[in-house]
């Protein structure tokens, strides 16, 4: 499951992922992201994955770069992660996608805040 919401005030997405999540689930996220009338590529974003098992191929991870480049996604993402599983599926994407945007992952909210420089993080996040 996922569900996010954008900010354009303070050009931020915020993305929550909960469960099992598949090329598929990031899929479908992305394409309903796009139509919003507020999506901007260029907007900075945070990805929760606190609640959420990744499960990513190699393969996926570029089928998802390639997606990235071509909708000429900029913006700075941090990755709030919990656990190795998520550690891993965050650290290849984040080598496969350094020449599309700067993305990084981290476990504290506030690490996350500073990185997308968003002072009041919390006030953006899901319950």
């Amino acid at each position: 499951m996922y569900r996010f919401n954008i900010f354009p005030e303070t050009k931020l997405i915020v993305v929550q992922y909960q469960g099992d999540i598949y090329l598929s689930d990031i899929t479908q996220l992305n394409l309903a992201a796009m139509v919003h009338p507020d999506y901007d590529p260029a907007f900075n974003g945070i990805s929760d994955e606190r609640l959420a098992n990744i499960i990513l191929s190699n393969a996926d991870i570029r089928v998802l770069t390639d997606r990235f480049r071509e909708h000429g996604l900029s913006g700075k993402w941090a990755h709030l992660i919990s656990t190795p599983r998520s550690a891993v599926s965050a650290d290849k994407y984040k080598q496969a996608s350094k020449d599309i945007h700067d993305n990084n992952m981290f476990s504290s909210v506030a690490a996350a805040a500073n990185y997308v420089g968003v002072a009041d993080l919390e006030k953006y996040l899901f319950e």
